[in-house]
């Protein structure tokens, strides 16, 4: 609130007057919603901005957003609609603006929007292996790691990629696992991912060991050979038996074996 006097003066008499003027608030409300954190390689943030007339629940606000700062140009799908996405391509803070305008009135509201580049999770399945039946079973001990970003977990899981034509699928004890403290930043060390596994038939497997921080996912492979059963060799002398009549002292035998 302003007062000001207009005060006039004549041959020794002097008169005022005073005016009252009221500077009201601009009735835009304009919010540029909350900061936020995203991840590369997804650089788009959702932005959740809004605009209204106070006391006018029908007033029309014309709104748009801009960029005020940022490591790399900021690219808006609608940059007239409060509610939109942004691509941020390049990690740094991003100061975005969303003005609104209506009946002459201009508000602004910014918003930091934060990128942050997330390396993908590492995972080795570990060697390959070979057994023979009857042991049908191996156990496999692979290892993953991740930066922490963007959850602070890992889901882990073993699976079978392939295997003899018409075998039985491999059974494995615990494909299934999740690993770190679920708060994000918190690297997660190389840390040992325990699974058995049983066959039914000989042959050859590709197993697969996936590590996924629930935005990038890493593989590693590794390769089971389960060999037949030995059945051990078959000797055999041919003729089975020999008469030897006296004075003949010497008989030839012919054997063989195979394995």
């Amino acid at each position: 609130i302003y007062v000001l006097k207009l005060t006039g003066s004549s041959m020794g008499y002097s008169a005022s007057s005073e005016v009252t003027i009221t500077v009201q608030t601009p009735p835009v409300v304009v919010d540029a919603g909350p900061p936020q954190t995203i991840y590369l390689p997804v650089a788009i943030a959702n932005l959740q901005g809004s605009g209204s007339v106070a006391g006018q629940p029908n007033a029309v606000i014309a709104t748009l957003w801009s960029e005020v700062s940022g490591p790399a140009t900021a690219t808006f799908q609608d940059a007239t609609e409060p509610v939109t996405e942004v691509s941020l391509p390049k990690p740094g803070v991003y100061d975005l603006r969303l003005t609104g305008t209506s009946s002459g009135y201009t508000q602004t509201s910014d918003v930091a929007i934060t990128v942050v580049e997330n390396s993908a999770p590492t995972a080795t399945a570990g060697p390959t292996q070979t057994i023979e039946l009857p042991s049908n079973r191996v156990t496999l001990d692979g290892s993953v790691s991740d930066d922490g970003l963007p959850s602070g977990i890992l889901n882990v899981q073993w699976s079978e990629v392939s295997g003899p034509p018409g075998a039985p699928p491999v059974t494995l004890s615990n494909p299934s696992q999740q690993i770190g403290s679920g708060t994000t930043g918190t690297p997660i060390p190389a840390t040992t991912v325990t699974t058995s596994a049983t066959f039914s038939v000989a042959g050859v497997y590709l197993l697969q060991l996936n590590a996924s921080d629930t935005q990038l996912t890493a593989t590693s492979n590794l390769t089971v050979t389960v060999l037949p059963a030995n059945s051990g060799p078959v000797v055999t002398i041919n003729p089975s038996q020999i008469l030897l009549t006296l004075p003949v002292m010497s008989a030839t035998l012919n054997g063989s074996v195979v394995d």
